[in-house]
């Protein structure tokens, strides 16, 4: 039986072009792009290439491009590298409450460890973040860090409004935008956002390797975590990963052009699946706002069949039960109890991204397999039973 790949949000198999793009570099191309001969030269060119494009991707500076392991670790250095004596110094961090894991807990880690206050703003039960609990939350702040799409539900924040209330409280903003960019318009120049973190496997390029983007200003706050060798400007040292930061600046350049097709695309088999299996299944809901949303994602609750036992049914089809960096939690989704789901509730919720290799053959071929998945979990669980009854 062919396997059907509906995990995208969790990490995008490689473009062919963007594999075409780097394998000179891991073939050819060889050297130290921090060397002086010809070697070195020839590499750092094309970083600051890729440099361009990933900056294009965002509305930022090249020169405030820092590249890193991925949006984890770009996020660690936005929040920790600006927590220190000489940066912003002592204030309270501002996150909201469906933040990934990588700002949650360094968040919590600040608080811990280094004495930052912390205030975390709730989400409505769309799952975007509450502007009017957000701006309570402010007066005192020195950086507020919001995503701008949520990895589970898909839903946009609006991010316009959230760095103008920051900046009226002279809040310096950070924003997480790895599900957002090859998906929605973003421009971190034009909404005023300060630093933008992302990553290569979310948008078709290679794993391992991301890019934080700061504006000029935060770069003179900034301090680096890893010490060494003083590369990217003395904010990341170690010897670049060339090999992936072209295919990082191919897959940028491949986002930004391919964008509003590839969506117009998405958002169509999107529905396609939600309305095939909503057709076929009684009590199967959309959750979150499905107005403010990116086009690839629906997260789907399905009454009396927990998520896990589905999944564990059709092992011919990737989808998750929240986010790949916390699935091996045993905890439901604190997404969707943030947004208002009971426990229960959001054991029973999988999410599904769709991509741009996603074809309406895989749609068309994946709806009556999670339909009979979710059949027999209701059926050995007494759903049925239940659900005539009540």
């Amino acid at each position: 039986m062919s396997e059907i790949y509906l995990d995208y949000n969790a990490s995008a198999p490689m473009d062919k072009r963007v594999i075409e793009a780097l394998i000179p570099f891991l073939e050819v191309n060889y050297g130290n792009a921090s060397s002086s001969h010809a070697f070195g030269r020839r590499l750092a060119s094309c970083v600051e290439d890729s440099r361009e494009q990933v900056a294009s991707l965002v509305g930022g500076s090249p020169g405030g491009v820092i590249f890193t392991a991925g949006a984890t670790e770009a996020n660690n250095q936005a929040l920790r590298g600006l927590f220190h004596q000489n940066g912003i110094g002592s204030g309270d961090l501002v996150i909201s409450a469906v933040e990934h894991a990588s700002v949650r807990n360094t968040a919590q880690w600040l608080n811990e460890r280094e004495e930052v206050g912390l205030r975390i703003a709730p989400v409505t039960a769309g799952g975007h973040v509450d502007l009017h609990a957000f701006e309570e939350l402010l007066p005192g702040a020195k950086l507020v860090s919001v995503m701008g799409v949520n990895s589970e539900t898909g839903v946009i924040n609006p991010l316009r409004e959230i760095t103008q209330l920051a900046k009226e409280h002279n809040a310096l903003v950070h924003c997480d935008v790895t599900q957002m960019v090859g998906r929605e318009p973003f421009n971190m120049s034009e909404l005023g956002v300060d630093l933008v973190s992302l990553s290569g496997h979310k948008i078709y390029g290679p794993a391992g390797v991301g890019a934080l983007v700061v504006s000029r200003e935060v770069r003179k706050l900034i301090e680096p975590l890893v010490l060494g060798g003083g590369h990217e400007s003395g904010l990341r040292s170690g010897s670049l990963n060339v090999a992936g930061i072209v295919g990082l600046g191919a897959a940028s350049m491949l986002a930004n052009e391919e964008r509003s097709e590839d969506m117009k695309r998405l958002s169509c088999l999107r529905d396609q699946l939600f309305f095939g299996l909503h057709s076929s299944l009684p009590e199967v809901q959309e959750i979150g706002d499905i107005s403010k949303r990116v086009a690839n994602t629906t997260n789907i609750h399905f009454a009396g069949a927990d998520a896990d036992a589905v999944m564990a049914n059709m092992r011919d089809i990737a989808v998750s039960n929240g986010s790949a960096c916390s699935s091996g939690a045993i905890e439901p989704s604190i997404v969707l109890q943030q947004m208002g789901l009971n426990r229960t509730e959001a054991s029973e919720a999988l999410r599904f991204s769709l991509g741009r290799f996603t074809t309406v053959d895989d749609i068309d071929t994946a709806i009556p397999r999670i339909v009979t998945a979710v059949q027999y979990v209701r059926n050995m669980s007494g759903y049925e039973e239940s659900y005539e009854t009540s």
